[in-house]
Order: structure tokens, then sequence, then C-alpha cells
């Protein structure tokens, strides 16, 4: 099982180096964010590292507060809770946890 998430993390690293553009995510309205990098932790954890070629417009809406984000990725439509700070999403970069499950889910 964990040798078929190393193969779907080396399959998105491949796409990221020829610059595929299949991995997006959406913030309201602000733009498409392309993964930029991809940090791995743990065999089933990784750091995705994201940017935007125009950052929002407007200051982050909840600076202080915890925030999430919506990723739609292959049909599927998720939430995160960035690692990275609302200053960073105004510079147009965010760092997204996530956990690939055995499952695919």
């Amino acid at each position: 099982e964990a040798e078929g998430i190393r193969k779907r993390i080396a399959k998105l690293e491949q796409a990221l180096a020829v610059g595929s553009n299949d991995i997006s995510a959406f913030s309201d309205g602000s733009g498409t964010w392309q993964v930029r990098g991809i940090t791995g932790l743990t065999w089933d954890t990784c750091i995705y590292h994201l940017t935007v070629d125009q950052p929002p417009s407007e200051p982050h809406p909840c600076p202080e507060d915890m925030w999430h984000v919506e990723v739609f990725h292959e049909g599927q439509l998720r939430e995160y809770t960035p690692t990275s700070d609302a200053k960073a999403w105004e510079e147009g970069r965010l760092d997204l946890l996530v956990k690939t499950y055995m499952d695919g889910h």
C-alpha cells in the first residue's frame, strides 16, 4: 500500500517537473494556484508549495484566524488548512499539508 502512495507522489513530482497544469487550486477568484514544489515529510504526508501569477488584490479577510482553502483536483473538492500564514497568501504563496490515504481519499 505504501508503495502505491510513493508511486502517486512520484507521478505528481514528475508532472510538476514537466510543468503540467493539471494540479490546481482556486481561492475566491484570485486565480489558479500552481504547485511549485513538494516536500515529503513522511511516506504518506507532504507539503505542497503553491504560487499564483497574480496575487489576491485584496488583503486576507481573516489574517489572525485559522482559515481554509478549497482544492479541486481530479474531480474532487477538498478543504485544507494552510501551514503558511495570511501574509504569504497575500503575496501569492501558499503551503498545504496533505496526507495521502491508502484508498486514495
